[in-house]
Parts: C-alpha cells; sequence; structure tokens
C-alpha cells in the first residue's frame, strides 16, 4: 500500500518536506458505550471564577474539602517521604491499613486501602459488575455510581429520593435477581441527608445476600445525628456488606488520595484483584498515617464545621428558605430549575459553589468564609426576589416555622416519649423528628402529630 493512501487527508509539499495542510486522522474508535458514560467534573476553582467575572476575590465552596490545611505532623511526614520517591511503596499500604483499623476498632485483615474511598468504588464495581447485571442506586446521588457502572456496561436502575432522603422501600423495591451492587451513600452526597438507623438496618436485611451492598461514608465524621448509624457495626453480621470511609475530607487529605473499604475479607481479596500496582504512593501513605494519629484535632475540626453547618442552616430557614437537615460538611440549596442561574449570581460576588440540575451544593467553610456565602446569597435575593421561587423546598413562613421546631426537637421529643424515656431514646427520637421537621410543608405542619408518631 503506498504512503498517499493510507495519508490521503494530508498533502506533504515534497520540495520542502513540510507539511502544508494537516486534518487530524482517524484514531482507534473506543467502547461506543462510553459515550454514554457521565464524565465527573470537579468543583470550578476560585481562580477560574476570579479570572472570568474579573473580580480581585473569591472563596471555593463547591468540592467539600476543609478549609483548616493539613493535620499536625503530615507535612512533617510527606517531606520525609520524600527521600524514597526513586522506591515503590508498600503496594498493599500495610501500615495505612492497620493505622485505620485501630482507629475504628476493626480487624486490620478487614480493611484494604485505595486511592481515595471513589477509587475503591472502581475497583468495587469492576469486581462485580458486568454487562447485563444490574446496579441499584438512589438519585441524585455521587456521580462516581452510573460512571463506573456505565463503565463495566452494567444496567443502571436510579431510585428517585422520597423528598430529599433514600427511599428504602423504593430502592429494595428495584433489586431483581439480576441485581449485583447496591450503592448507598449514608449521609448522601449532594443532598446532605442520612438514613436514619432502623431503616438502613432494614435495607440490610433485606436485601439478597448475593447481590454487595455499599455503604459510601466518606462523610461519617460530620454525623452529628444521633440516630444516623455507624454501619461498620453490621460488617460482622452481614458479609454482603461492605463501607467505604477516605481521608479525603475530615482528615484534610483531598490531595493525596487515600480511601478504605472494611468488610469480609473475601470481599476484599476480590476489590485487591483489581487494585492497580502502587496505586497509593509512598507520600500518601506516609501523610495518611500521620493524619490517622490526630484523633482529637481532627474531632475538634469536624466539631467548627458541624456547628457552622447548624448555624448556617438555621439562618438560611429564617430567612425563608427550607434546606434540609445535613450530616455531612456541605449545604443543599433546592434552587430547582434556576440553580444555574443562582450559582452564577453567587460566583460573581466571589463565592463559588456546586451547581446541579436541581440544586446547589455548598461546603461549609470556615467561619468567615460562610459569612460570605450567606451575605452573597442576601446580595442575590435582594437583587432579585424571583430567584427563589422554583425552590423545591418549603419557604416563607414555613421554612422559619421548621428552623423553631428544630430548636425545640429535644424537648418535643421528650414531651411525646414521656418520663420514662432514656436520654439516649430522646436523643434519638429528636434527630429524627428534626429531620423531618426540616422538609415539612405547609399541609404536613397541620398533620404535624400524626407524622411525627410514624417515626417515634
Amino acid at each position: 500500500m503506498a504512503i498517499s493512501d493510507m495519508t490521503s487527508d494530508t498533502t506533504i509539499d515534497q520540495t520542502t518536506d513540510q507539511t502544508t495542510d494537516m486534518t487530524l486522522v482517524a484514531t482507534p474508535s473506543p467502547r461506543p458505550h462510553l459515550a454514554d458514560v457521565p464524565i465527573y467534573s470537579p468543583g470550578r476553582s476560585a481562580e477560574a471564577a476570579m479570572a472570568e467575572h474579573g473580580i480581585a476575590e473569591a472563596i471555593k465552596l463547591a468540592s467539600n474539602e476543609v478549609p483548616f490545611g493539613p493535620l499536625p505532623g503530615v507535612l512533617e511526614a510527606v517531606a520525609g517521604a520524600m527521600a524514597e520517591t526513586h522506591r515503590y511503596a508498600d503496594h498493599m499500604a500495610i501500615s495505612v491499613a492497620e493505622a485505620f483499623a485501630r482507629t475504628v476498632d476493626v480487624d486490620a485483615s478487614h480493611v484494604a486501602v485505595g486511592p481515595g474511598s471513589v477509587g475503591l468504588l472502581q475497583q468495587l464495581t469492576l469486581a462485580y459488575a458486568g454487562p447485563d447485571d444490574d446496579v441499584v442506586f438512589p438519585w441524585p446521588s455521587f456521580i462516581a455510581y452510573p460512571q463506573f457502572s456505565g463503565i463495566v456496561v452494567a444496567n443502571q436502575v436510579t431510585v428517585p429520593l422520597r423528598r430529599f432522603t433514600i427511599d428504602v422501600d423504593a430502592v429494595l423495591a428495584a433489586v431483581t435477581e439480576r441485581t449485583r451492587i447496591i450503592f448507598v451513600a449514608n449521609p448522601n452526597n449532594p443532598p446532605s441527608t442520612a438514613l436514619r438507623t432502623t431503616e438502613l438496618r432494614r435495607l440490610v436485611e433485606l436485601a439478597p445476600r448475593d447481590c454487595l451492598l455499599v455503604i459510601d461514608e466518606a462523610y461519617s465524621e460530620f454525623v452529628t445525628g444521633a440516630d444516623v448509624p455507624d454501619a461498620l457495626t453490621l460488617i460482622d453480621e452481614f458479609p454482603n456488606v461492605v463501607v467505604l470511609r477516605t481521608l479525603s475530607k475530615a482528615y484534610g487529605l483531598a490531595g493525596m488520595r487515600v480511601g478504605f473499604v472494611i468488610g469480609d475479607p473475601r470481599v476484599l481479596a476480590s476489590v485487591n484483584a483489581t487494585l492497580i500496582p502502587f496505586a497509593v504512593n509512598g507520600p500518601a501513605q506516609a501523610a495518611a498515617i500521620a493524619a490517622l494519629a490526630q484523633q482529637d484535632e481532627m474531632r475538634r475540626r469536624c466539631a467548627i464545621i458541624t456547628a457552622e453547618r447548624d448555624r448556617g442552616a438555621q439562618i438560611l430557614r429564617r430567612s425563608g428558605l427550607g434546606v434540609p437537615a445535613s450530616q455531612g460538611n456541605f449545604w443543599w440549596l433546592s434552587a430547582g430549575g434556576r440553580s444555574a442561574e443562582l450559582a452564577h449570581a453567587l460566583e460573581r460576588r466571589g463565592v463559588v459553589v456546586r451547581p446541579f440540575p436541581t440544586g446547589i451544593r455548598v461546603t461549609v467553610g470556615s467561619p468567615a468564609e460562610n459569612v460570605q456565602f450567606l451575605a452573597a446569597l442576601a446580595e442575590v435575593r435582594a437583587a432579585d426576589a424571583t430567584i427563589t421561587d422554583a425552590w423545591q423546598l418549603p419557604t416563607g413562613d414555613v421554612a422559619e416555622r421548621s428552623a423553631d421546631f428544630i430548636d425545640r426537637a429535644a424537648t418535643e421529643a421528650a414531651n411525646r416519649l414521656g418520663s420514662a424515656a432514656s436520654a439516649d431514646a430522646v436523643a434519638r427520637a429528636a434527630d429524627r423528628i428534626g429531620a423531618l421537621a426540616a422538609e415539612m410543608n405547609t399541609d404536613e405542619w397541620d398533620r404535624i402529630d400524626e407524622i411525627i408518631a410514624t417515626v417515634l
């Protein structure tokens, strides 16, 4: 075959030996199904927003990062590990697994380490699902669930939320004999809500034992709800349950990529079979061990975040904007079809948030950053009073009423349970009814006793 036959779209000037008219040559075609796979899109940077809008300063509240910087000892550990970057790190990151296992009181044989919890999600999907298998997950939720199930050509079975919370009955109804994986984020990202103990327990008990149930607890350290369960308590009883954790959020290692899957060693063997060699590098392993040694400081920082989260949520409600009861380090603004417009307006005022088709996720930042966000939102609403007209949670007086009820949820729970109830029972009941009140509409307030009775 002549060269001209293979490069018919290219003209070569033989005199000067220069390409004068080069067009794109066809490349190998990827697998067709990849065209339909959603691609992860990271949160927009403050620098990009400043450049686009010509503003001098901006804060980034778009990626659920913590605002405090590395934990004590992390920078020194990373610097020390840099001297060994000419060597491969431990492929299985055994020392990291052991350090994490001690913090959560499980045997290290039940822990596998990977490049962030999202990397482990990909490994789990590769290990357990393939063409024509069903992968079930509530939606909206983490984009990695449809992305990775799409890559393996599994059937994606999405289950709508009830209000803004995972509907356990609907998830169970979606499960068939073809279901290989169920993904559940608890707390859920981006809506910020969480399943309570009874609901999660019911899902685990009724899910088929030959189906892998992945409980993604990336935000577990920010959970303050007394009735939000720790899924690690389930893994010994249910070998088909695995739990994901990460150091990217509360531990401040978003840029280092270290995550964990906790479960039956037989499941972990399959996960490790899909681990790319040396996925967690040496500096990341050193950072992880140093960060895990800082439990008290990590908890202190999380307490600042959760106090700011709850304070900001009540300010939003009292301003007439209902928000779900968040158990993560972020708020969900249910702006509906005007989400992109509202996000853009905030960005022009120096606050970068994460818009989705039906709402906006706003990371809880430092106290000063949160003040800046709330002030920017107030400015946007003052400039355009209609911008929240598509809000999907109660607004106005109803939102304010929910704020009042949440403030007295503990008293309400104690009164409804009676004097014989234990402090733990009251705290769990207050958690449940507070989360319910955050989303109640006008008609439901008229039936509040009846509705609350269903969760007590």
